[in-house]
């Protein structure tokens, strides 16, 4: 059993002032925008500064990507193999190892000190640090080159057609319809489970960077096991019916409800593909187009003033040095480990990509939000903006484990060590085709299906692997690794309704944010906790209704056998439940959303040269997995950023 992690202390570093108070959830009521600059732009030198000039015209990129990740990297990734300069700044290393090749080392990836993060998330609004209601949770997420992708569970999953439709809609424009969306799909996928002849004309692809596969079932064939053969085979066979191809990345399943085959992100020799994988690729065929800048902090975004008195984005400043983000598992303190302060110049434009917590962070921290958040941190406004860090929104996610009469065979002599000669399993990865347990990723079979039949979209992903999974936690993965005779089932609610937010704390770039996702306070938000006790609930009545699963049942440790009623139900997933695909606090969005950070070219509204490409950039949260559709929406960005370069004559200097 595990208890939240505590509160992380807010302190001064030099001269900056600390801003702990603790807001409730009232929402404030602001007018709409006119994105027009504020009277602090006259404190900003002017665009046709010399020195200014001078050093755009002088420096080696056409872009600055802030952030690794599956939004920057495959941004970067794109503009370099298009031609253009890109630098790609990053504040991990470029790590690999055992944790971020084996795929089912992921339980050892997210405490990884090299690149843990270790966010801590409020869940709901709270009156002072000790009130009865605070739930903090651990949030791990990763840095270094390919961000969290080199932690994850590798699962591929196209977003819903409703994800773009809604967005389609919103601007009137027909390139973010999921027609054209698919496409990106198709472009960045290399299909390796499906024949062409049939994947082909449902919108798989054969040559793009992103390798694709299905669970290795031939374990099931080279480690006989009844006891893991007969709950598969009750999972496939008595639960809801298989949907086409056993697939929802077959676009024809978008609405269907049923059972299908949790697909991986994973190479043909057996490791973890990620968007790494596509970043390095790009570099080594054209180093002199991408430059990975590593153990690097973005602190803030240049700006200068036009003539027209607008803002212009022109660069970053930078703190280089290792583990400078305040939430690196090897932070070393405020101001320690800083080796130099730099400004970096981008000819073309900015991309800010450093996800959903930092990226509202380092535009606050440029003079870029709402003007009241910036006040109470003694910054100064250039554009108010009042949605950066607003619209916080995750999944709410729950699991039931069951542990069996027998170990899993498949799990005998492993012990997810790092020698081969002390670990079978390790020795038999690399000496056996990497077709082993490690080869495997979270999960095996998934359920989807509407909570009511009126929704547009499947809102329930309800699956399924061997595991002992508890949630997120410190020490989770060590735990896992123990219980070799468990079955999870995970139920994740998708298209949550709670909206919460990022707020800074300091000036400080290294102090902590204030995250909350304000979950459960509507009646909207509300419904996703009925619906996921109505999913576990539904999860217990099957195996109690199954023989072939319940005969090999030994018993339910999670949650408690104290957990009948609907309301015990409710209060344990309230305090425990937590999601891991944070996203949506500086959405794209209409002209007259009050709301809106972005235009749907991701230009960042009142700055010119200024674009946010991660997962903030989302109006709501997508699919039921969010690193499929980044990856889908960051090849559009990319092609629209070179659009526009075009147009701008400023395109690629390397064709």
């Amino acid at each position: 059993m595990w208890t939240p992690a505590p509160l992380l202390a807010f302190s001064q570093l030099f001269s900056f002032q600390s801003n702990s108070v603790v807001e409730n959830s009232v929402q404030q009521v602001y007018e709409l925008p006119r994105f027009a600059a504020e009277p602090g732009v006259g404190s900003l030198p002017s665009c046709s500064d010399p020195t200014i000039k001078a050093n755009i015209e002088k420096s080696q990129y056409q872009y600055l990507v802030i952030g690794a990740g599956a939004g920057g990297g495959t941004v970067a990734a794109r503009l370099a193999n298009d031609g253009y300069t890109v630098g790609l700044i990053e504040a991990g290393k470029d790590h690999v190892n055992m944790n971020t090749t084996i795929p089912l080392y992921l339980i050892r990836a997210t405490e990884d000190p090299v690149i843990a993060l270790d966010y801590e998330v409020d869940h709901y609004p709270y009156r002072s640090a000790d009130d009865p209601n605070r739930v903090t949770a651990w949030y791990p997420r990763a840095q270094g080159i390919g961000g969290s992708t080199i932690h994850n569970a590798l699962i591929n999953l196209i977003p819903h057609k409703w994800d773009f439709e809604q967005i389609r809609k919103m601007f009137d424009d027909d390139s973010w319809s999921w027609e054209n969306m698919a496409q990106y799909y198709t472009k960045i996928e290399k299909n390796e489970y499906i024949a062409p002849g049939v994947g082909l004309p449902i919108g798989h692809g054969y040559s793009g960077w992103m390798e694709t596969q299905t669970p290795p079932l031939s374990l099931l064939q080279d480690y006989p096991d009844q006891q893991l053969g007969d709950i598969f085979t009750a999972l496939t066979t008595k639960g809801k019916p298989p949907v086409r191809n056993f697939d929802y990345n077959d676009w024809r399943n978008d609405e269907e409800e049923g059972g299908a085959y949790v697909i991986l992100t994973k190479q043909a020799n057996g490791t973890r593909l990620t968007v790494r994988d596509r970043v390095v690729d790009v570099r080594t065929r054209f180093p002199e187009r991408l430059k990975l800048i590593t153990e690097t902090m973005a602190t803030k975004i240049l700006s200068c003033r036009t003539e027209k008195e607008e803002v212009q984005a022109y660069g970053v400043e930078v703190w280089i040095g290792p583990n400078l983000l305040n939430v690196a598992r090897n932070f070393k303190g405020k101001g320690k480990g800083v080796k130099m302060v730099r400004q970096l110049y981008a000819k073309n434009e900015v991309i800010l990509s450093a996800g959903p917590y930092e990226s509202p962070r380092l535009m606050m921290l440029s003079g870029l939000g709402d003007r009241d958040q910036l006040r109470k941190n003694n910054l100064t406004t250039l554009v108010h903006l009042p949605g950066v860090g607003q619209n916080l929104q995750d999944r709410v996610e729950e699991t039931t484990v069951f542990h069996l009469k027998k170990d899993h065979r498949v799990f005998a002599n492993c012990t997810f060590g790092y020698d081969p000669e002390t670990d079978p399993c390790l020795n038999e990865w690399y000496t056996g085709g990497r077709k082993n347990l490690y080869s495997a990723g979270a999960a095996l079979w998934a359920w989807s299906y509407k909570s009511n039949a009126s929704l547009p979209y499947r809102d329930v992903w309800n699956f399924w692997g061997p595991a002992q999974f508890l949630g997120y936690y410190k020490g989770w993965g060590e735990d896992a690794r123990k219980v070799k005779n468990a079955m999870v089932n995970v139920i994740l609610k998708a298209h949550t309704a709670a909206q919460g937010w990022v707020r800074l704390t300091s000036p400080d770039p290294q102090a902590p944010l204030d995250i909350n996702k304000n979950e459960f306070v509507t009646p909207e938000s509300l419904k996703d906790l009925e619906v996921v006790k109505d999913g576990m609930k539904f999860t217990k009545k099957w195996v109690d209704e199954t023989p072939l699963f319940n005969q090999h049942v030994k018993s339910i440790p999670w949650p408690p056998s104290s957990v009948v009623t609907d309301q015990d139900y409710k209060d344990f997933i309230r305090a425990n439940q937590w999601g891991h695909h944070a996203c949506c606090t500086n959405k794209i969005g209409a002209d007259d959303d009050s709301k809106a950070v972005l235009n749907g070219d991701f230009q960042v509204r009142g700055v010119k040269n200024l674009r946010i490409v991660d997962l903030s950039s989302w109006p709501t949260i997508p699919g039921m997995f969010v690193t499929t559709p980044m990856y889908m929406i960051a090849e559009k960005a990319a092609e629209v950023i070179g659009d526009f370069a075009e147009v701008q004559n400023k395109g690629p200097e390397f064709l």
